[in-house]
């Protein structure tokens, strides 16, 4: 009788297989399978039952193809298929003892200490908003051991740059012992971190760092000019006077270089001044005279 029933069964499903030309309905209702299933199982009262394994025996399963579902006995229990590079958990709430790069227990693990090694870190992944640190970040920062972003001392450039050279446009004449700002009022080249103002003959630092101040002045007078750095008014560094009336065309030789530590929002001008009691120095405009400063 038993051997009957299963030839019966077995029969009806190969019949219902072919009259439909579809997957294979598994019922007791004799409806056809779906279009889109191979197999298609309908029940009120009863499930279907996939492979049930332990955790051990899932993981030793060898070339496990995509999409492969099994069912895990122990802790964590549920459902879990193979997406063709890790099996993944189909449960809602996992429960037990973490393991792998996890501590602690489920629902709610902590990802253990050192697991989270350079090569598990996507490029690019952690950008500045993720990082907890004081200060701000940006292209002239860093971020030191302590936690917080700092500008380097040298300014925070990547590179040195010439800031600011600027010229003279016209001949000035300064007055016997007298210290008067020289009037470089020509840039050549124009400043994109700080300022300068061609009116008052000054510049604005834009940033905090060591920078560089040559100064070049250049005359038609036999009297000496002293070049003199002045920064928020105040006269911090002093040049010598040469002159020298075989030195042609320019008797009139001076020369100046000074690294200076400026913040942002410092002004320096130049001035010159003239040591002689009784005689006009006399500046060359047009070119040879000049005022430059490097951010370093």
């Amino acid at each position: 009788m038993n051997h009957f029933i299963i030839c019966y069964f077995t029969a009806f499903f190969c019949i219902s297989t072919l009259a439909y030309g579809q997957g294979t309905a598994v019922n007791t209702t004799g409806d056809a399978a779906h279009n889109s299933a191979m197999l298609d199982v309908s029940s009120n009262n009863q499930g279907v039952l996939v492979p049930r394994m332990l955790s051990s025996q899932r993981i030793a399963i060898s070339s496990p193809a995509t999409g492969l579902l099994v069912y895990q006995t122990n802790s964590p229990a549920g459902f879990y298929f193979y997406n063709g590079t890790d099996w993944v958990s189909l449960s809602t709430s996992a429960t037990g003892t973490a393991g792998g790069d996890l501590t602690g227990t489920y629902p709610n693990p902590t990802i253990s200490s050192g697991a989270i090694t350079t090569g598990k870190i996507a490029d690019n992944a952690v950008t500045t908003a993720k990082i907890s640190a004081t200060g701000t970040a940006g292209p002239t920062t860093y971020l030191r051991g302590d936690g917080s972003w700092s500008t380097p001392a040298g300014g925070g450039s990547s590179t040195t740059s010439c800031e600011l050279l600027v010229k003279m446009s016209a001949t000035q004449n300064i007055a016997a012992s007298t210290l008067d700002t020289i009037r470089f009022n020509d840039p050549i080249v124009s400043p994109t971190v700080g300022s300068f103002n061609s009116s008052t003959y000054g510049y604005t630092v834009g940033a905090t760092g060591n920078y560089l101040i040559n100064i070049v002045i250049n005359g038609t007078s036999v009297t000496g000019c002293a070049p003199v750095v002045m920064v928020n008014s105040v006269q911090t560094e002093f040049g010598y006077s040469f002159a020298l009336a075989a030195l042609t065309p320019y008797p009139l030789r001076n020369n100046m270089t000074v690294v200076k530590r400026l913040n942002a929002g410092d002004v320096v001008k130049i001035l010159g001044y003239n040591g002689n009691p009784t005689t006009t120095t006399v500046l060359t405009g047009g070119g040879p005279s000049s005022f430059s400063i490097v951010k370093l």
